[in-house]
């Protein structure tokens, strides 16, 4: 039923660059529930179904959305400059015939003079401004999925990734608690809990019982072992270079874009 619903009420962006971050972040406590209640979670589909009724995943959506937006003005900062804009600077480009030809379709298309190298130097903020308008222009000539699907995957990409990095912190705190939860788990399961110190007697006696790897149920082994993935993810994978280079990539296939239109 959850995901019938997903399916009825989330369009293909929503599930693929604001949902599934969500979920990814709320996924290792996920995991702990599996663990540590496996038989009593699967009975409680009426209560999911229930919250997933109420918005509780569209809610989840927004706020992945809106923590990635929030983040998305500081990487712009740090990249100097929206992907799409640096693409069609002067001062950044690196094939100046390349960049001539666009500017020309761009003129073409939109009807809007762009800056000369000059006028660019001169007035950057006004330059950056013209650019803008030109993306926007583009976006709002795009947005058919079925003719620029390849543009839509990678906005879909840009999306997912910078929601991730908006939601980051969260991600790190929930995959260090599933860890920290089901290794305490496992440590129970193998026996570890079980060595304690006796007195007796003035004499300290170490009693031990004997503990195998076994003793532990490989799900909740497993579940720890995507939980310090996830946990590795967030801190070393997840950050503003991985989102700049699908935004990049994004920013390219926006301009190749132009050659399908009129």
């Amino acid at each position: 039923m959850v995901l019938d619903f997903i399916e009825k009420n989330f369009d293909d962006y929503n599930r693929k660059a604001r949902l599934t971050p969500a979920l990814l972040a709320g996924l290792p406590i996920a995991l702990v529930a599996l663990a540590v209640f496996p038989d009593q979670v699967w009975s409680w589909g009426g209560v999911i179904s229930l919250l997933t009724w109420f918005g509780v995943l569209r809610l989840l959506a927004q706020f992945a959305r809106d923590m990635g937006k929030a983040k998305e003005e500081e990487l712009y900062n740090t990249w100097g400059g929206k992907p799409t804009t640096c693409l069609l600077r002067h001062r950044n480009v690196q094939n100046k015939v390349e960049l001539a030809r666009l500017h020309s379709k761009l003129h073409n298309l939109t009807g809007q003079t762009l800056p000369s190298q000059s006028e660019e130097l001169a007035e950057p903020e006004l330059a950056d401004q013209v650019y803008d308008t030109c993306v926007r222009f583009l976006i709002a000539k795009t947005r058919d999925h079925s003719k620029f699907s390849l543009l839509y995957e990678e906005n879909c990409n840009y999306g997912f990734r910078r929601n991730l990095l908006g939601i980051k912190i969260i991600g790190i705190i929930t995959s260090s608690l599933g860890a920290l939860l089901l290794g305490v788990q496992c440590a129970f399961s193998m026996g570890l809990f079980s060595i304690f110190v006796e007195f007796q007697t003035d004499k300290q006696i170490l009693i031990q019982k004997s503990f195998h790897l076994s003793n532990s149920p490989s799900t909740t082994l497993t579940y720890l072992a995507i939980d310090i993935i996830l946990l590795i993810a967030w801190l070393l994978w997840i950050n503003s270079n991985w989102v700049k280079s699908a935004a990049d990539v994004y920013a390219a296939r926006l301009f190749e874009s132009c050659e399908n239109l009129p």
